[in-house]
């Protein structure tokens, strides 16, 4: 009976084990598709400030009349930049990560939205290139943004990286 024991316990463990592995792997495939899905993020914002920047230069080379139109998609552009998809991958993150945002809560409660946003961003190990181009904020922008967060964070004089961070709470 003993030996029964011991080797159902053996099983247990080796189970808990498996387990494990198995959501180890599940979060690392969902971490991929949340960094392809920002990625993708980028490259449509890059197409978008591609054919917003072609529509400015061709502007006056239109009619009077089809200026006012095209201005008005400039605009409609500029402002859609990403709303959308940000949605979309904010619900993913919060699906797969749904305990990070309490736990930078209990940190800091008093951090704003696009301090949350690029909280998400350096959790994924997005570079400030990528995080400027799914944003639309300028790289010095973000630079400056990530320097507030690490006040907001208490880490100002910390050797950590503020990613490393937020992949440990």
């Amino acid at each position: 009976i003993l030996m029964l024991l011991i080797q159902k316990q053996r099983i247990k463990i080796r189970n808990s084990k498996l387990q494990k592995k198995l959501q180890d792997i599940k979060l690392e495939r969902l971490n991929r598709e949340l960094a392809s899905q920002a990625l993708n993020m980028v490259r449509i914002n890059e197409r978008k400030i591609s054919l917003i920047n072609t529509l400015r230069q061709r502007l006056p080379n239109f009619k009077r009349e089809n200026q006012l139109i095209v201005s008005g998609i400039i605009d409609d552009f500029e402002k859609d930049r990403n709303e959308l998809a940000w949605k979309e991958f904010e619900t993913r993150f919060t699906e797969v990560h749904s305990e990070f945002y309490k736990k930078l809560s209990n940190i800091n409660p008093n951090l704003t939205v696009n301090e949350r946003r690029l909280c998400a961003f350096l959790f994924l190990n997005m570079t400030t290139k990528e995080i400027s181009s799914i944003t639309g904020q300028s790289i010095r922008a973000i630079e400056q943004a990530r320097i507030r967060l690490r006040k907001q964070l208490n880490l100002t004089n910390s050797s950590v990286p503020l990613n490393v961070f937020l992949n440990s709470i």
